[in-house]
């Protein structure tokens, strides 16, 4: 059974606050933890202070727990979402945190503040955030669900990996997506290509931070022949004849379909569809967001 995914995760939703700028991460690897569908790393922040967080490779954003806040004495700042024109602008609010570092990669970043205590409930424990694609910006991961270690691997590895990614029979290397938006350009999320859908081509969200095999949006829902539960009403069940991901063909994959109004479409990307842990849990998978490609490996 596929764990639900929560409207309090659909709640945390990447928009426009700037992180620092991240530097490449030196070559390393460091142990992770797969509990209820959640990647969950060691960390450190302040340069530090150890803490557990959850990796979310289709985040725009890395968020942190309320109740660390207080707790790490961190301050809140604002800042503008968009352009600032006098009417209706928009502001969102995060939290300076500097020195957070998993293994080799080290990067301060501009976390908004949300709440995990859907996680903790899950795992038991308190978890401090969730890291966003922001923090991986010119770096490339790579999640080895088989012996359950996150890699960090340099430019001349990683340039050496796509080159034998493109002519390797069964191994998927799925370009990613610019975002059409321009006020999100700077942004780096892991929505790819050549993905279908019972033969319907779709843009789709490759998320580590999200605990489903598929996800979808009500509109994407019904681009694709899916029925979408009532506006505002509970997610529904359903489940895919033929999913397409490169080279990779799955028949009878588990989806969860949102209904309008639940946050689903900020959540989900811009293609309104997602693939999560319990589908990615399947690979070897290298996000290369330096190179802007995933590389997935079927274990």
């Amino acid at each position: 059974m596929i764990p639900r995914l929560t409207l309090a995760a659909l709640a945390l939703i990447a928009l426009a606050c700037a992180p620092c700028a991240a530097a490449p991460a030196e070559a390393g690897e460091v142990p992770f933890t797969f509990e209820k569908g959640y990647v969950i790393v060691a960390a450190k922040v302040k340069g530090r202070e150890p803490v557990e967080v959850v990796v979310s490779t289709g985040a725009e954003h890395s968020t942190i727990d309320f109740g660390m806040l207080d707790r790490l004495k961190l301050q809140l700042f604002y800042t503008a979402v968009g352009p600032v024109t006098g009417f209706n602008d928009q502001t969102v609010t995060f939290a300076k945190v500097p020195d957070v570092r998993v293994g080799p990669a080290d990067a301060s970043l501009d976390m908004r503040p949300g709440s995990l205590a859907h996680v903790a409930r899950a795992t038991g424990r308190e978890i401090f955030g969730i890291l966003g694609s922001d923090f991986f910006k010119g770096r490339t991961v790579q999640f080895d669900f088989g012996k359950k270690v996150v890699r960090f691997i340099d430019k001349a590895a990683a340039e050496a990996l796509r080159g034998k990614a493109a002519g390797a029979a069964g191994t998927a290397l799925l370009p990613f997506v610019p975002s059409t938006s321009p006020y999100k350009q700077h942004l780096t999320p892991a929505l790819v290509e050549k993905v279908s859908v019972n033969g319907k081509s779709v843009k789709m969200l490759l998320d580590t931070g999200l605990v489903a095999a598929v996800a979808l949006t009500s509109s994407a829902a019904k681009k694709l022949g899916f029925a979408a539960p009532p506006e505002k009403g509970a997610p529904r069940s359903d489940t895919i004849g033929s999913l397409k991901v490169g080279a990779y063909e799955v028949e009878g994959v588990p989806v969860m379909v949102f209904a309008k109004g639940s946050g689903a479409d900020e959540r989900l990307g811009e293609g309104g569809a997602a693939a999560g842990s319990v589908f990615l849990q399947n690979f070897v998978a290298t996000f290369d967001f330096r190179g802007k490609v995933v590389i997935l490996e079927h274990l």
